[in-house]
């Protein structure tokens, strides 16, 4: 138990940019808890199956779960950019920010917790390049792929 303030973490992206601090202080949270809550979850809800888990290094933590399937998906930092223009109706140079805070701090994620280089594609099953694929393609092209392992699994 990380006791009160403890969703205000969790619910954050791998960095911090809350406007005002959770009930528990950083030095309550380290990063060993940390992973180790996110290890708690992410198995439980892999137990149940039939699960889509983005991020948080599920891909570490499910690493030797045999029904799974790591996916990997990157693009060029102009579309990433773009996209986050978008999404998040932000100018360039703020998205440009968001983006590079962004990956910097995934790759630090996964080094302090995992002990891992987060672009190593040893990691992954599957990388999908965003740079020419429309969502509804990639996601069809996972979908296939579950099928593929869930068909040899059996």
């Amino acid at each position: 138990y990380f006791g009160p303030g403890i969703e205000v973490l969790l619910s954050k992206d791998y960095y911090s940019q809350e406007e005002q601090d959770p009930i528990t202080a950083s030095s309550d949270l380290d990063i060993k808890q940390f992973t180790n809550a996110m290890t708690s979850v992410i198995n439980g809800l892999a137990k149940k199956g039939n699960v889509v888990l983005l991020g948080r290094g599920a891909n570490r933590i499910l690493a030797d779960h045999g029904n799974t399937l790591h996916v990997d998906i990157i693009a060029p930092f102009e579309r990433r950019v773009q996209t986050i223009m978008n999404r998040e109706h932000l100018d360039e140079q703020a998205a440009t920010q968001f983006v590079d805070e962004h990956e910097t701090a995934r790759l630090n994620f996964f080094k302090k917790a995992f002990n891992v280089d987060a672009l190593d594609s040893n990691l992954y099953h599957m990388i999908l390049n965003m740079e020419h694929l429309k969502t509804e393609t990639a996601a069809e092209i996972i979908a296939h792929a579950t099928q593929d392992m869930a068909y040899q699994i059996n």
